[in-house]
């Protein structure tokens, strides 16, 4: 589960412009100040996103004839939860989602245009990423097919040890990923690009995040 939540996390990381998920983390919204009656109207839209994400039925799927409001999607849900924030907002919580995904966010074209990033550049920053990428996959299946025989075993007192052993590892894979694209960008960015993009990402967001939107069964 925490490497699925890694991987969805890391997806909408990558587009540009805000996403409104990092609005199901009660730490995100203390940083914007959201008021509590604005926070509860948002996660009842993140969690009936959550459940028409895993393929429930919109309550409002079939309306009476006679009913003037159309049916919801998830689309339409989160861009409603995006447009109860103010434009001051919706910047802070741009600056929280470039933060999170940085540096990898500078492989999205768009974000690297900000920066002042040419063609080139992106393009070298990109291939490193995609090779630095398969390698930690590559690290990662080895791990998952040494530890297959007892990976998701109920008795986790049992192999406690293991799991923790287990984790460490996955943590320094994930890290040295992190550090060759970090070391990448440092060295292919200019000192101006650089203080463009501190600039950019704003203020520091050190919080760390947990999330509140449910995950609802299938109908």
């Amino acid at each position: 589960m925490k490497r699925l939540l890694t991987l969805v996390m890391l997806l909408f990381l990558l587009a540009s412009g805000a996403h409104a998920s990092l609005l199901g983390s009660p730490q995100v919204r203390r940083e914007l100040g959201l008021s509590h009656e604005n926070s509860v109207l948002i996660l009842r839209d993140l969690n009936e996103t959550a459940r028409l994400s895993q393929g429930g039925i919109s309550y409002n799927a079939a309306p009476p004839k006679h009913a003037k409001t159309p049916a919801l999607s998830a689309a339409d849900l989160q861009r409603r939860a995006m447009n109860r924030l103010t434009p001051a907002q919706k910047q802070r919580l741009e600056q929280i989602e470039l933060q999170m995904g940085d540096p990898f966010v500078l492989q999205n074209w768009k974000v690297a245009q900000r920066v002042g990033l040419s063609r080139a550049q992106h393009d070298e920053l990109s291939r490193i990423i995609d090779r630095a990428f398969k390698r930690r996959v590559s690290a990662e299946n080895v791990l998952f097919k040494r530890d297959q025989s007892w990976w998701m075993q109920v008795d986790h007192k049992k192999y406690a040890a293991r799991y923790a052993a287990h984790d460490r590892q996955y943590r320094r894979i994930g890290d040295r990923y992190r550090m060759t694209v970090q070391t990448a960008a440092d060295r292919i960015l200019t000192p101006t690009q650089k203080a463009k993009w501190a600039q950019i990402k704003g203020k520091p967001f050190k919080a760390k995040l947990t999330f509140d939107v449910k995950s609802y069964p299938i109908d």
